[in-house]
């Protein structure tokens, strides 16, 4: 199996973590990658800082998540001249300078959609 990705030569070491939950987006954060780096990853040095999303890049994160069928993920997105464009949809992202950056309780958010989830879904047995 072979994944091709398209090269993106304007990243200018900049994208954007949307955090979604439960077909809503709980937050988000622009990641800027250290001096003399191009990849903005928090577990490389990059840092996050506040980011106001627009309603498209709200919709292609809840469209991406919903098309992997998770319940909850981690999106990033890197805004084009042709758009705002998908670089990663992640399953079990880091959260914690999102948090940071934003003041936003991912945590609480998975968490109380935990015990949404697990009271719809409980079954009774007798």
């Amino acid at each position: 199996m072979y994944l091709l990705q398209q090269y993106v030569k304007y990243s200018k070491g900049q994208d954007m973590r949307v955090f979604v939950v439960n077909g809503k987006v709980v937050g988000a954060m622009m990641r800027e990658a250290q001096k003399g780096e191009f990849r903005s990853n928090i577990e490389l040095g990059g840092i996050g800082k506040t980011v106001v999303i627009t309603e498209e890049e709200a919709t292609i994160a809840l469209r991406s998540i919903q098309a992997i069928g998770l319940h909850y993920g981690g999106v990033d997105i890197m805004r084009s001249k042709e758009g705002p464009l998908v670089l990663e949809v992640n399953s079990n992202p880091g959260f914690k300078e999102l948090e940071r950056s934003t003041g936003i309780s991912i945590a609480g958010a998975i968490v109380e959609y935990a015990i949404e989830y697990a009271e719809k879904h409980k079954q009774h047995v007798i």
